[in-house]
């Protein structure tokens, strides 16, 4: 879930805006200090201002930079720390891209001042981040929470199921919040190690046993009580993941 898009300059002057969620208000100017302290540190300290996320609590700011003339732009997703770097990343890129598309010479030439220049560009940043990987209706989503809430309520073993998208991106879930934290890191390190996609993957972790199988249009995790073997969490995980996907593909 995204609760706000902003643009800043290096001066700490932040020339765009756009909050998404008006009922999880954010105090823009306070967030914006912060975000220029970060990348003071990071220039004088490290002599890079290479970050790409920062997670506080349950927020996570993902970021991306474009040097236009002497100044530095800042562009900053702020969002849900579930949401992942592989789904919002290449979206952030391509809302920084089309940003300077059409205001570069604007931006070369920016002394202050005016910023509703930009207003226009409200619209295209939120069709841009709103793409979806795979089309995931209100009804469908609707239909998805209420199989793996029947299927986990009906399974002595089981514990919880989530529905991920093959970049992290959480579609339903039953797991506690911290297991699914958990899934959603495991995804994102494989994703920036090289491993787009991923098959199967079967893990004892303290919450239990941990299954992950990647089928055609989504991931399915699932999290078995610490009795069941990892050969019964795996088969049982296979013929959920089939009967998800199916799901999935007939609503498509």
């Amino acid at each position: 879930m995204i609760y706000a898009f902003f643009i800043m300059r290096s001066t700490g002057e932040t020339i765009f805006v756009d909050e998404y969620k008006q009922e999880t208000s954010f105090n823009i100017p306070l967030v914006s200090g912060f975000i220029s302290a970060i990348f003071s540190f990071m220039e004088r300290s490290l002599h890079t201002n290479d970050i790409y996320s920062l997670d506080v609590a349950l927020l996570r700011f993902i970021f991306a930079t474009s040097e236009i003339g002497n100044t530095t732009y800042y562009f900053i997703l702020l969002c849900q720390r579930i949401d992942t770097l592989g789904e919002y990343q290449p979206k952030l890129n391509a809302v920084k891209d089309k940003f300077i598309e059409m205001y570069y010479e604007e931006l070369v030439d920016w002394s202050g001042g005016n910023t509703a220049i930009f207003d226009g560009f409200r619209k295209i940043q939120k069709q841009l981040f709103q793409i979806p990987f795979v089309t995931i209706t209100e009804p469908l989503k609707d239909t998805l929470h209420e199989k793996i809430t029947s299927i986990t309520e009906s399974t002595d073993n089981l514990d919880g199921i989530a529905v991920l998208t093959h970049t992290g991106t959480v579609v339903v879930s039953t797991l506690e919040s911290n297991t699914l934290i958990k899934v959603v890191q495991i995804l994102e390190g494989r994703y920036y190690s090289g491993a787009k996609t991923i098959d199967q993957l079967v893990s004892k972790e303290d919450e239990g046993v941990l299954v992950l199988i990647g089928g055609d249009m989504v991931i399915t995790a699932a999290v078995f009580d610490r009795s069941t073997s990892l050969g019964a969490s795996l088969m049982e995980s296979k013929i959920l993941s089939e009967t998800i996907n199916d799901t999935i593909y007939d609503a498509q």
